[in-house]
């Protein structure tokens, strides 16, 4: 609060005197379970960025939901490298290969292990998203 106001009244001053004003970067002080933590502008900056990327991209896993076609989940998820056989199936997020979800799709029993999915086959099932390294192999 004590920022702001400092901010406001540079850029009033600056304003009556014709100087442009720098406005003293944002700082976030963050709670943890020990104090706080308190960030610089650089890190502030950093935080938010991850924040809202991270949000994003979690706000796709949220759009997988049971009846989603197959080939809608391929628009922000492709299957994880390693095996994977029939249920359920691994998924990274495309944007950010640390988000895996696991998919079941409806019918999977009349499928062979190892065999395609169809284009259009629907979500039975999926996991709540989970980090993990991504699969190399």
């Amino acid at each position: 609060m004590k920022s702001m106001l400092v901010a406001v009244f540079t850029g009033l001053l600056s304003a009556q005197a014709g100087i442009p004003a720098e406005v003293p970067a944002k700082q976030l002080v963050i709670p943890t379970s020990r104090g706080f933590v308190k960030l610089s502008a650089e890190q502030t900056e950093s935080y938010l960025q991850v924040q809202n990327y991270i949000h994003e991209r979690l706000q796709e896993v949220d759009a997988v939901k049971p009846g989603l076609a197959y080939s809608a989940l391929l628009k922000h998820f492709t299957a994880d490298g390693g095996l994977s056989s029939p249920p359920p199936h691994r998924f990274v997020n495309i944007l950010c290969p640390y988000i895996k979800i696991d998919v079941t799709f409806q019918g999977e029993q009349e499928l062979r292990p190892y065999s395609e999915i169809p284009l259009d086959a629907e979500v039975a099932e999926v996991s709540k998203p989970y980090f993990e390294q991504p699969a190399l192999d």
